[in-house]
């Protein structure tokens, strides 16, 4: 057979070998016959199982096939021998190629051992920390196969609807097993004593020995994702409080999660955008607090709380709260707002602490308004809006002006800020609160 100039080789799989060497023996090889049955054995590979970040929080580190660590990013593919770790207040939620999800906490490491399809079969190696796993449908097929080991134990499951947590602390060689939605099978690697942990209960193996609990009692659960969001615009001075912290912005791009605050002072407005497409623009003199940001990783489920502590806000929600089990609310010392049709909803907040009023404007979305003192609820359909002083909530039976497009821009935000005027007989029943607060 003849060799190729140099010390040139090529790397196929098996199948794409054997037709090389039916091809060698005719003498030689065109190159472009080489390539195009590499570029069939990429594609082959292509097929295999894969799992692809979806979502982080924080610093993410790779090592593909072993190599040199990078950072992670949404939409990277991982398969069969690529690991992967959190940092400190760090999480990264994955999607495997068959349908299930995982998702990774804080300061934890977990490499892929194996990853195949058809049927699926997966090995995970939790190095240190936690994971939590939600197969799919797909692991009802015969000869399906998922496990997680750590260094202590193995973990496995072999039929669907698997919901469940591991968690490894190696300063005290502990894994902690969380059944929340069926029985698991925990091998103590040590002793290789098997046994059977109840869905809703959980399980620590140490020392050898495999401890069942009759509930379940570990860390906060990880199906809650909390939401980030992003500082996409603003002009004017602008203050940003995350993790208690000051920071004066000086670009855009700043990453906001629950429990951080944003002001605006004269002059100034922000826009904030979340991954779902939903806006929230600020007005001047205004401060909010992003109370409670969350997303169920099982089943997609938004929730989102806002607390304005003084000035004006509007949003218009995105895809992601029509999911079931979403809600955005909207809340001040006095009142709550949820909205209840989500879809695309386009809502105005104005609160003037001073007089303790606050205004509604429902430009699309029917608001149910609750007094946190009386808990009177009233609903303020699509088109009105609503003045809420004192202890009254009143409704304005008057159809708004036409809805203004929520700006993009920080210029466009500015310039809606002039000419976005409310109803005149919103303006007209605010001055007449405001006056009688006086």
């Amino acid at each position: 057979m003849r060799k190729l100039p140099g010390d040139f080789r090529i790397t196929c799989n098996s199948r794409v070998s054997m037709q090389l060497k039916k091809l060698f023996r005719y003498g030689f090889v065109p190159l472009i016959v080489c390539v195009s049955l590499c570029r069939m054995a990429a594609f082959s590979s292509a097929q295999q199982a894969t799992a692809t970040i979806s979502a982080l929080q924080e610093e993410v580190s790779l090592s593909i096939q072993g190599g040199a660590p990078i950072s992670g990013m949404v939409g990277t593919v991982l398969h069969s021998g690529d690991s992967l770790w959190t940092h400190s207040m760090g999480s990264v939620r994955l999607n495997l190629s068959d349908g299930s999800k995982l998702r990774l906490g804080e300061n934890s490491s977990l490499r892929f051992s194996l990853l195949e399809n058809a049927p699926s079969k997966v090995r995970l190696e939790l190095r240190w920390g936690r994971v939590r796993a939600i197969l799919s449908p797909a692991y009802q097929q015969e000869g399906s196969v998922f496990d997680i080991h750590t260094p202590n134990a193995s973990l496995g499951v072999r039929s669907s609807e698997l919901d469940a947590e591991v968690f490894y602390d190696p300063n005290i060689q502990t894994t902690t097993v969380l059944a929340h939605e069926f029985d698991l099978t925990a091998i103590s690697l040590k002793t290789g004593v098997e046994l059977q942990i109840a869905r809703g209960h959980s399980g620590i193996i140490r020392d050898g020995v495999i401890q069942e609990l009759a509930q379940i009692i570990t860390p906060p659960s990880l199906a809650d994702m909390t939401q980030q969001v992003v500082l996409s615009s603003f002009s004017g001075e602008v203050l940003v409080v995350m993790q208690g912290k000051s920071v004066i912005p000086d670009r855009e791009g700043l990453v906001l999660r629950s429990g951080d605050m944003i002001r605006t002072n004269t002059d100034a407005s922000a826009t904030l955008s979340f991954a779902d497409g939903t806006l929230v623009v600020l007005g001047e003199n205004s401060h909010i607090q992003l109370y409670s940001l969350t997303e169920n990783m099982r089943s997609g489920a938004r929730n989102s709380r806002l607390q304005i502590l003084r000035g004006s806000l509007r949003t218009v929600l995105g895809s992601g709260y029509q999911a079931p089990g979403s809600s955005f609310t909207l809340q001040n010392e006095h009142v709550e707002v949820l909205i209840e049709n989500t879809d695309k909803a386009d809502v105005e907040f104005r609160y003037q602490p001073n007089s303790s009023v606050t205004t509604l404007l429902a430009h699309k979305a029917d608001l149910l308004v609750t007094h946190l003192l009386t808990e009177v609820s009233v609903t303020i359909p699509t088109g009105h809006s609503g003045i809420i002083h004192k202890h009254v909530i009143q409704e304005v039976a008057r159809l708004l002006p036409a809805r203004i497009e929520l700006p993009q821009t920080a210029e466009q935000a500015s310039e809606r800020q002039a000419d976005a005027a409310a109803a005149e007989t919103v303006e007209v029943v605010e001055e007449e609160f405001r006056e009688e607060g006086e």
